[in-house]
């Protein structure tokens, strides 16, 4: 399917010619214009072509571009950016999110240049999506599938991608242009729960004495790793197929893969009374069983 694109222009500011290569040393002339076109933001030709924004911030609102001063002369109207903002993450009741701290702690370790996803190895995309990098990365994350299908585009493409000038991704085809621009937008890091926060939520209302705030904290920050977005819409309110599956995943992610040290650690009694309660009750259970039956949104 393909999505229509949003488009944005802002007029007034002159721009020299495309000067893109089109065929037989021919390059386009028409004028250039700065403008939004569903998340992407730079400038576009009259023909479609476009070069990236220079700032390499995939999502910006007005007031980010204001303060930039770089655009604040071209004159940005205020409602030239109406969809570029993601929507605003729900906050949960009950203060079930992260806390604070832990939150700026995620932040940190998700902009490490190594910072994986805990389910799939895979590292959050954030390069431009033209460059030799971006193709590299989608090589490691889609060996086959998708990547097969960009690399089938590349060879039908004339004249082909060079070192030099690796414009592959902006000549896609544009139903495999949006395919490849949501796989990049999917690996962005977000906190996962090992232990699902519905399970949580499960545990608490059936056993309040032994789901106390302090086991209640650690099932939702101690126990926060990074999973890519695909991974995390993907897991549900699933868990791991067996406790040691668990614990050890723990380890490699705060203990340099030491088990010996997860048990040492005064912590270790929440995580025993977590896992108790979801490999050997049956909340974890009746939680699955509750989300299958749930009505999909349309």
């Amino acid at each position: 399917m393909v999505y229509p694109e949003e488009k944005h222009e802002i007029v007034g500011p002159e721009f020299e010619p495309c000067a893109k290569y089109v065929f037989s040393g021919r390059v386009c002339g028409s004028k250039r214009r700065f403008a939004v076109r569903n998340i992407h933001l730079g400038l576009y030709c009259e023909n479609g072509h476009s070069l990236p924004w220079p700032m390499g911030k995939p999502w910006a609102s007005p007031d980010e571009l204001r303060d930039l001063g770089f655009f604040e002369e071209w004159g940005l109207p205020p409602d030239a950016f109406p969809s570029r903002s993601r929507t605003p993450q729900r906050k949960r009741r009950g203060g079930w999110d992260l806390s604070e701290s832990r939150r700026a702690q995620f932040l940190v370790e998700i902009n490490r240049s190594d910072a994986r996803c805990l389910l799939c190895g895979n590292t959050a995309f954030k390069g431009e999506r033209d460059s030799i990098e971006a193709i590299l990365w989608l090589q490691r994350a889609e060996r086959l599938g998708l990547y097969a299908e960009v690399v089938d585009a590349i060879n039908r493409m004339m004249p082909k991608p060079t070192k030099e000038l690796p414009n592959w991704y902006s000549r896609l085809p544009d139903d495999l242009k949006f395919e490849v621009l949501h796989r990049f937008d999917d690996s962005r890091l977000l906190p996962d729960h090992p232990f699902p926060i519905v399970f949580l939520q499960a545990a608490q209302k059936r056993e309040p004495n032994i789901v106390t705030e302090e086991v209640k904290r650690f099932g939702v920050d101690a126990m926060a790793m990074p999973a890519c977005e695909l991974c995390n819409r993907g897991r549900g309110a699933r868990i791991s197929e067996s406790r040691a599956d668990l614990l050890q995943r723990w380890a490699d992610y705060r203990f340099q893969g030491v088990v010996a040290a997860v048990r040492a650690h005064p912590e270790f009694a929440y995580f025993e009374v977590l896992a108790d309660l979801a490999y050997n009750t049956d909340i974890m259970a009746e939680v699955q069983a509750a989300m299958r039956q749930r009505p999909r949104s349309a």
